[in-house]
């Protein structure tokens, strides 16, 4: 798809100066060239904080001492890597988000008043049953471990 097919971002109902942005489409590469605006047009909406959801990925580097190379050889702050699921690596493959783009982006916020949250929706290996889990079918191993 090209940027002038994808639906306009919108943001949902708000409640107290909560809101989401649904971006139906739009890729991090369109969000760095366009999402000052986004960020601009969603706080002349009243909206204050926002919702961000990412993936264990996002800290990737974290789990170096698990495997230097597959999760170390990058640089957290510059680089987007393809990481596997520790648990389920041949099932499952993440992408890393560097660091530097994580905190320009809250920045934007920042000079926009918004505050963010970030949700972190799949942890390695699936934190619970579903398809937003990032192992789904398998059945999730994060909270299996150490359990007792």
């Amino acid at each position: 798809l090209h940027s002038q097919d994808m639906p306009p971002p919108r943001a949902l109902p708000m409640q107290r100066g909560v809101g989401t942005l649904l971006v139906p489409g739009r890729s991090r590469t369109q969000f760095e060239n366009e999402g000052s605006q986004d960020i601009k047009d969603v706080a002349s909406l009243g909206i204050r904080r926002v919702r961000v959801p990412i993936t264990w990925a996002a800290f990737a580097d974290a789990l170096r001492p698990l495997d230097e190379k597959t999760f170390g050889s990058h640089n957290p702050d510059t680089d987007i890597a393809i990481v596997p699921d520790p648990w389920y690596p041949n099932l499952a493959l993440f992408a890393t988000v560097p660091r530097n783009w994580v905190k320009e982006f809250l920045e934007r916020c920042a000079d926009h008043g918004l505050q963010v949250l970030f949700d972190v929706h799949a942890f390695p290996g699936g934190s619970s049953d579903g398809t937003y889990n990032g192992v789904w079918p398998s059945p999730p191993a994060f909270w299996m471990q150490n359990s007792s």
